[in-house]
């Protein structure tokens, strides 16, 4: 690599707006495919987003994963546990309550049944209980995903593994043990949907590592060289080729990956190019940009927001609506959904800051 004059890549926040345009895409993303496009609806503007969001969609999480590893800090085993239990599951544990809070209000609102409405809430709050980061039919009952929160679940397996195999294992074997955590996360998770996000939690150890080796190694203090950019561009093309030849693409959540091992590295690498994008893009200046940059350094909340609207609120009704209009319907969507996600962070923010605030005056 050749010496990058950016100067600013080790401060806090250095991230956000990738995360920011994370969200956006993953919010995004999640509304699209609550639609039909067809024929002349299919119009250039879905295409183009279909092949970002291929490319894009194929990183995103994964680079979320290297931004979580690059401020990854080696504790004692009992002390990382202890924290990311509470970092994770407690955040976890709210939104569980809140989403199926929610579902059961909306439900009993549409059928005027209780019953009814407690029946359609299991599906959702089994679907939590079990941390499933996609749909899956267990004891004969159909439960639903834990949204987006799967990716918080995978990171605190993540986290806690990857600390504890550095707390034991000699440095010069970690590379190969977290190769061989991601093989064994990604051979179970040819089952599709392991309960508890064991498969994603297990990959993500060698995303997190990554990250940590990027910050260790002091790489975004360089510029990539052109054959690195040649090769930045080949892979880029081989992750959109294998997509289009599978019909499908890669997806963490789901247990899809279309070449194994080999996706996983490729999207680990299309990852660390959106973060070396993000740092070129951070000299930007603007209102715009800097409302991006906000959306990214709330991304929790963002993303619990997110899981509680779409689980909660039916949009199959709204979607059922505007089913001869995908193209408004989906930009209504995506806007009633992001403005409910706003006011649903800034309160839940303006709720933990009490909380915080309470237990600091107790302590005190």
């Amino acid at each position: 690599m050749e010496k990058n004059n950016n100067k600013s890549v080790n401060y806090i926040g250095m991230f956000d707006l990738l995360k920011g345009v994370g969200m956006l895409l993953i919010i995004l993303g999640h509304t699209v495919n609550n639609y039909t496009f067809a024929g002349t609806q299919m119009h250039v503007g879905m295409m183009a987003f279909g092949v970002v969001y291929i490319l894009v969609g194929a990183g995103v999480l994964q680079a979320f994963f290297l931004i979580s590893g690059y401020g990854f800090r080696r504790t004692s085993i009992r002390s990382c546990i202890k924290k990311q239990t509470i970092l994770m599951l407690k955040p976890y544990m709210y939104i569980t309550i809140g989403t199926a809070a929610l579902h059961i209000f909306t439900r009993y609102l549409l059928s005027h049944s209780m019953k009814s409405a407690i029946e359609q809430t299991w599906s959702v709050f089994g679907g939590f209980l079990f941390a499933l980061p996609s749909n899956k039919v267990m004891f004969g009952t159909q439960f639903y995903s834990c949204g987006a929160m799967w990716y918080m679940i995978a990171l605190l397996i993540g986290w806690i593994l990857l600390n504890t195999l550095m707390n034991l294992v000699k440095e010069r074997y970690i590379p190969v043990v977290v190769w061989g955590c991601a093989v064994i996360g990604w051979l179970i998770g040819m089952e599709r949907v392991i309960p508890f996000c064991i498969s994603q939690g297990l990959i993500a150890v060698l995303f997190l590592h990554y990250g940590y080796m990027l910050k260790k190694k002091k790489v975004f203090a360089k510029s990539l060289s052109k054959a690195q950019i040649a090769f930045a561009v080949f892979v880029c093309a081989l992750s959109l080729g294998l997509a289009g030849l599978a019909g499908e693409m890669n997806n963490m959540a789901n247990g899809v990956w279309i070449a194994g091992i080999i996706s996983i590295a490729l999207d680990g690498y299309i990852g660390f190019l959106l973060l070396y994008l993000s740092l070129k893009l951070n000299t930007f200046k603007g209102r715009i940009w800097e409302w991006i940059k906000k959306i990214g350094s709330n991304s929790l909340y963002i993303f619990t927001m997110h899981t509680v609207e779409m689980h909660g609120i039916p949009w199959w009704k709204f979607t059922e609506y505007m089913k001869d209009e995908p193209v408004l319907g989906c930009v209504l969507h995506f806007v009633m959904r992001c403005t409910f996600i706003v006011v649903g962070a800034y309160v839940f923010k303006k709720i933990v800051r009490k909380l915080h605030k309470r237990k600091a005056l107790r302590k005190g």
